[in-house]
């Protein structure tokens, strides 16, 4: 993932650069989306223990967009 990202970053436009800054921004913890927080509760507490799980068990975490509007989060984990 990382390496798509430093790849694409370099063919985007302003705009989705912050697109995809934001989308990094939710695996902080309490980091809430504007708007999207308020109807759906919670704290911002939920991508940031899914990321930490992920990383310590050798894994990653990444969200990219779907095609038509949303999110798509891709979980990776090595087979051990």
């Amino acid at each position: 993932m990382n390496r798509f990202m430093i790849d694409a970053a370099k063919v985007l436009t302003p705009k989705q650069r912050q697109r995809w800054a934001e989308r990094e921004r939710i695996f902080e913890p309490f980091y809430r989306l504007r708007g999207h927080g308020e109807i759906a509760g919670g704290v911002g507490l939920g991508l940031s223990l899914l990321r930490q799980i992920a990383e310590r068990h050798g894994g990653s975490v990444h969200c990219e967009p779907r095609p038509g509007g949303g999110s798509c989060f891709v979980l990776r984990l090595p087979l051990r």
